[in-house]
């Protein structure tokens, strides 16, 4: 196996991960507090795209209260990206990358 078998090896495996960071990108969460105040609207790959605020219960929340619903939505986003990456968390795609 020469040099340039690691190359092409490299420009695949960069290739499949330029792929997956595009499908991760598309797939979008909303992670909502348990009283529907706050919604932040990310993608898999952890971007911050948007946040919903309801502007009434803002205005009269303390800041102690506002982390805690703020963290609430946060934890909500978090376990449903855990579901999507173990749903599409295919091992014989990570096998092939890795030409096993």
């Amino acid at each position: 196996m020469g040099v340039f078998d690691n190359v092409s090896d490299l420009y695949k495996l960069q290739k499949e991960a330029k792929v997956m960071k595009k499908k991760l990108d598309e797939q979008k969460i909303v992670g909502e507090s348990k009283n529907k105040k706050i919604k932040l609207y990310m993608n898999a790959s952890q971007s911050f795209e948007d946040i919903f605020i309801n502007e009434d219960w803002f205005a009269k929340v303390n800041v102690d209260e506002f982390k805690k619903t703020f963290k609430g939505a946060f934890k909500d986003y978090q376990k449903k990206l855990q579901k999507i990456m173990m749903k599409s968390f295919d091992m014989s795609k990570v096998k092939n990358m890795l030409g096993k």
